[in-house]
Order: C-alpha cells, then structure tokens, then sequence
C-alpha cells in the first residue's frame, strides 16, 4: 500500500483553514453594502442617482462632433 500523503496534522490544517473560509464568507457576506439602495430600481434616490449619471453621459457623448450623426441614425434605426 502507498503512505497516505496528508497526516492527520495537514487534515487538521486543511478543515480548520476551510472552516476559517466559511467563517470570513459569512462575514463578508453580511457586510454592509453601501450600494444597496440601487436595488430600488424604482426609489427615489436610485432614480436621481441615474438621472444625473446620464446627464453626465449627454454632456460628453454631445461634445463629440460625431453625436447629431450618430443620434439621427440610431433614431431611425432603433426607431426612439
């Protein structure tokens, strides 16, 4: 028969190190998430929050020459 390569020792390592994996996930898991209030894809504050990103996007996308083209095109073949 082959020597078993992991002891008892390396088996202990190995589950108090998955132990501490599971233990830091759960942790990590419950943390606060500082961008949860976008799940509220209808709330008030999501909403104003998109609003201003996309008046953030206008401002750069209409200060590209190719923007009036670009708008008429996708107009017509987005049909918006």
């Amino acid at each position: 028969m082959l020597p078993n390569i992991m002891t008892i020792r390396n088996k202990i390592r190995a589950s108090a190190l998955i132990s501490a994996i599971i233990s830091f996930s759960a942790v990590a898991s419950d943390a606060a998430d500082p961008y949860l209030w976008l799940e509220e894809v209808e709330g008030v504050k999501a909403l104003n929050w998109v609003q201003e990103q996309n008046k953030q996007s206008l401002k750069i996308l209409k200060a590209d020459a190719r923007y009036p083209q670009l708008y008429q095109i996708s107009r017509v073949r987005y049909n918006f």
